[in-house]
């Protein structure tokens, strides 16, 4: 009897001994990431936002030693991928690329909404931006930045007409800010897509559109559309002899911007894991090549604090305009 308590006693022994030798082992294994991490896009596959998720999916993935997956998640103005993202789990599993309207014009325009960035949602690093590009028609008197602004003023032909992907868009809004800047009224025309309206511009059917360069430029490049200016900070690469609005109308800025956000509230390991890696990227040449394909600024890594005063900065421009305005959209 003795020996079996002895053999048991020694057996037990051995398995707290065990425990203790694998825990390290398991710490490891529990150790975030240890499973695929999940990249939403609100966009339906193939434009902008869904390649520069699969650049930072790529690049951030090598980083942590993970696999990203985009999961692609449009539909109702990024509402439904982004309360997707606010909603779940915030254990660094789910993540979203979001645009400045997802995180900024969506909560401005909305009375109601799924979800609430501020509360629910924490940009962990700025991505990269893109500006928008003035495009008249080719055969437009309109050619340099001061014929535009004096056609706006021109009372005598009435007001300039503009296209826009629909109302509250950034495209759209875009307008309504240089409308606001040049202290004269514009003619919005709205369209259901970018395709459309484009075409009508290229038409002369609409006299100006305020457009992404990846829809404009292929037209400015074969010489049916003539681009005006940028709607960025400064002059941009591509266009050298463009000028930017902002050189006539210091402080106009009208940027999609994009960000890497998480739900509010992810563990301390993961988020420092998420944003060291996302700063990395940024940097690395291979992101570099590929934002730029898709005329993508890249952005430079940034603490928190200044996210938040450049969001804050973004939230009072146009909060300011869609309040004197009073635009509202449902949903």
């Amino acid at each position: 009897m003795e020996t079996r308590r002895r053999v048991l006693k020694t057996l037990t022994l051995g398995g707290v001994a065990a425990a203790h030798a694998a825990s390290p082992a398991l710490v490891r294994a529990q150790a975030w990431p240890d499973r695929p991490i999940s990249l939403v896009v609100p966009f339906p596959p193939g434009g902008t936002t869904d390649v520069l998720a699969r650049v930072v999916g790529e690049q951030i993935g090598k980083r942590l030693g993970a696999t990203v997956l985009v999961d692609n998640k449009p539909g109702a103005n990024t509402i439904i991928g982004a309360q997707h993202v606010a909603k779940s789990k915030p254990d660094g599993y789910t993540l979203l690329i979001a645009a400045g309207s997802t995180m900024v014009l969506n909560p401005l325009l909305r009375k109601q909404l799924s979800y609430n960035p501020e509360r629910e949602m924490d940009i962990l690093a700025l991505a990269g931006d893109i500006p928008l590009i003035a495009v008249v028609p080719a055969a437009s008197p309109i050619r340099t930045l001061d014929d535009l602004i004096a056609r706006v003023k021109d009372k005598a032909r009435g007001p300039l007409s503009y296209a826009s992907v629909g109302v509250g868009s950034t495209l759209h809004l875009a307008g309504e800010l240089f409308e606001d800047f040049a202290g004269a009224p514009m003619t919005h025309v709205a369209y259901k897509g970018s395709v459309p309206a484009i075409t009508d511009v290229v038409g002369g059917r609409v006299e100006l559109m305020f457009d992404s360069p990846t829809t404009a430029l292929p037209h400015v490049q074969s010489g049916r559309l003539r681009a005006i200016a940028v709607t960025s900070a400064a002059r941009q690469s591509y266009l050298p002899d463009v000028p930017a609005v902002a050189e006539r109308f210091p402080n106009y800025l009208a940027i999609v911007w994009y960000g890497l956000v998480a739900p509010k509230g992810l563990p301390a390991d993961a988020r420092a894991k998420l944003k060291t890696a996302m700063d990395a990227s940024l940097t690395s040449p291979e992101y570099l090549q590929a934002v730029s394909k898709a005329w993508i600024s890249p952005a430079t890594p940034t603490t928190p604090e200044k996210i938040a005063e450049f969001v804050g900065a973004e939230r009072k421009r146009w909060g300011d305009l869609i309040g004197k305005l009073n635009i509202q959209m449902e949903g």
